[in-house]
C-alpha cells in the first residue's frame, strides 16, 4: 500500500453540507464509495460491483443507488462508464503529488549520506611533501594513485592493512592523521625499530596507534597476553577494565587495547 492511501483527508464542513440530505444507511454507503474510491479509484457503473462496495443486497442497492449516484457524475475511462467524482480526483492529485515530493527528498537525502559514508570510509590520498629519505622510482610511482605519495620505506601492504584496520574499527584515518602516522613511523624507523612489525603490531591488537614493539609481544617473556582468554582477563584486571555479561574475548580485547593507549 501506497502511503497516501493510509489516509484520506475529510472536510467536515464540505461533506455535511453535499449530504445533509442523506439517511443513515445512505451515509454509510457513500463513505464505503468514497474510501474505496480513494484506494482504487473511480468504481464501474456496475450495480453488482458497487452493491458489494457498500456491502448491500441487490434489492439494498436499488433502493440507495439513484440518490448516491446524485453525488457523482458519469465519466468514460479507459473505455469504460465509471461513477466518477471532482473532488475526490482533486484531492488525490495533491496526495499524489506530494508522495511524490517526499519519496524524492527521501531518495535525495539517502544518496547524500550513501556519498557521505563512502568518503569517510575511503582512505585518503597521501600528500607527497612527507619527508622520504629516497625519492620515488618512477615505476612505483605509476602503480597505484595511493602509492604514488608513500616513500620508499614504507612498506604498502602493511601500511594498507593498517588502513583497513583504522576503517572496520570506526576510526578511519583522515589525510592530515596519514600524514602524521607516517611521520611517527619515520623517527621510529631512524631509532631502530621495524616498521612492518610496529603495523603489523598494531593491526593484530586493533590499536589506533603506532607504537615500538615489544620483546615477545609482552615485556620480555612468556607468551603476549593477548593471546589467549586468560592472559586478557589478567590484563583487563591490572588496567581496571571490568568484564561485560555476554561480552567476548575479543571485545573485551579490544576494550584492553584502548585502555592502553589512553594510558
Amino acid at each position: 500500500m501506497k502511503q497516501y492511501e493510509k489516509w484520506m483527508p475529510l472536510y467536515i464542513a464540505d461533506y455535511l453540507a453535499d449530504t445533509s440530505r442523506l439517511t443513515l444507511e445512505q451515509h454509510g454507503a457513500y463513505l464505503l464509495l468514497i474510501m474505496d474510491y480513494w484506494r482504487n479509484g473511480a468504481p464501474p457503473d456496475d450495480p453488482v460491483i458497487l452493491a458489494r462496495i457498500v456491502g448491500a443486497s441487490p434489492e439494498q442497492w436499488r433502493a440507495i443507488a439513484p440518490v448516491l449516484h446524485s453525488l457523482f457524475h458519469d465519466e468514460i475511462r479507459g473505455g469504460s462508464k465509471v461513477w466518477a467524482h471532482k473532488r475526490i480526483d482533486e484531492e488525490l492529485g495533491r496526495a499524489k503529488g506530494i508522495s511524490k515530493i517526499r519519496a524524492e527528498v527521501a531518495a535525495n537525502r539517502h544518496a547524500k549520506e550513501h556519498a557521505k559514508n563512502m568518503q569517510l570510509h575511503t582512505p585518503l590520498p597521501l600528500p607527497s611533501h612527507i619527508p622520504s629519505p629516497e625519492p620515488l622510482p618512477a615505476q612505483k610511482a605509476k602503480a597505484t594513485p595511493a602509492a604514488r605519495a608513500l616513500p620508499d620505506w614504507l612498506p604498502v601492504e602493511p601500511w594498507k592493512a593498517f588502513l583497513e584496520m583504522r576503517v572496520k574499527i570506526r576510526a578511519p584515518l583522515t589525510q592530515r592523521g596519514q600524514e602524521l602516522s607516517i611521520r611517527k613511523l619515520y623517527k621510529l624507523q631512524a631509532s631502530g625499530e621495524d616498521v612492518t612489525a610496529m603495523l603489523e603490531q598494531s593491526v593484530e591488537r586493533s590499536w589506533r596507534g603506532l607504537f615500538p614493539v615489544k620483546p615477545n609481544g609482552s615485556n620480555g617473556s612468556g607468551p603476549p597476553w593477548w593471546s589467549s582468554n586468560e592472559g586478557i582477563q589478567a590484563k583487563a584486571a591490572e588496567l581496571g577494565v571490568g568484564s561485560r555479561t555476554g561480552e567476548s574475548w575479543n571485545d573485551l580485547k579490544a576494550r584492553v587495547n584502548a585502555a592502553l593507549e589512553s594510558a
